[in-house]
């Protein structure tokens, strides 16, 4: 099994992330012989900035990212720029606990709580009965780890009540349940700026996003094999439902210990769902 070894460089004052800096888990990376690859990640300023090129961060929140700007307009013809972010947004969601029926089932907890938001709940159950399962068994390798597994960019891998061996799913099933069950409303914004998440919150659209359990970058991340391609992934894979901000926090409804609007770090946060692939889906106004 490789390991993966992960650089992780933190820009500026992080006021806002461009997604494109973001470390991908879904897809393969290129290991030395010994299996062993060390991977730079950085932060970068949204609008494509550098940690040498960025301005210094503003004393307010996030602002809007020249990423999420218009391009120039043709001439002739009228362009409206979006409005800066509120310096603060809190949204009250209801938290909804994943255990003790769902121990892997964070990501359909997280996508429950967003529904209870847009004002049409379905529970979490009915949730992990619906979304797209990866039946593909797993193998083993001599050394304990996972060999060969299903891709959860395809569906939920394993078991989600903990029973048996699980893992987890990324955002591409769970978007997809999200527009059945919200026709013409589901939006992802996986890869975009994390600013853009922001804008979501601050118009009163909470944002199920992909971090791990202990919202900081991890410094090992393993991989196994699939139908689809080598899957990247670390064992502390979590998704909760982003519902503020402020000048200091984020805050997040975690899933998994009941919190609502848990107060988490800025840059922790952001490097660790870079580190996770950028995921991120929520709904329409």
């Amino acid at each position: 099994m490789k390991k993966v070894i992960i650089a992780l460089t933190v820009a500026g004052g992080l006021t806002a992330v461009a997604a494109g800096a973001a470390f991908m888990p879904r897809s393969s990376a290129h290991t030395s012989s010994d299996n062993t690859v060390e991977l730079p990640v950085t932060a970068a300023l949204a609008g494509g900035g550098s940690p040498e090129t960025a301005p210094p961060a503003p004393e307010i929140a996030i602002s809007v990212s020249d990423a999420a700007k218009p391009p120039p307009s043709d001439e002739g013809s009228v362009s409206v720029a979006p409005l800066p972010l509120p310096p603060e947004a809190m949204i009250e969601v209801p938290v909804i606990e994943q255990l003790p029926e769902l121990f892997n089932g964070c990501e359909v907890t997280s996508l429950a709580m967003l529904l209870e938001a847009a004002g049409h709940p379905v529970d979490k159950m009915e949730l992990a009965d619906r979304v797209a399962k990866d039946t593909t068994p797993v193998v083993w390798s001599e050394d304990g780890g996972v060999e060969s597994w299903g891709n959860p960019d395809i569906g939920f891998v394993g078991d989600m009540t903990g029973e048996t061996d699980g893992f987890g799913v990324y955002h591409g099933p769970v978007f997809q349940l999200l527009a059945e069950i919200l026709p013409g409303r589901a939006e992802d914004l996986t890869e975009e700026p994390f600013d853009k998440l922001l804008a979501a919150v601050a118009d009163g659209r909470p944002v199920v996003i992909w971090t791990n359990i202990n919202f900081a970058p991890e410094t090992v991340m393993e991989t196994w094999l699939s139908d689809a391609g080598p899957v990247l992934m670390s064992w502390n894979e979590h998704a909760v439902l982003l519902v503020g901000y402020d000048a200091d926090y984020f805050y997040v409804n975690d899933p998994f210990d009941g919190t609502a609007a848990k107060a988490i770090e800025r840059d922790t946060l952001i490097s660790s769902w870079l580190q996770m692939g950028s995921q991120a889906v929520t709904y329409k106004s």
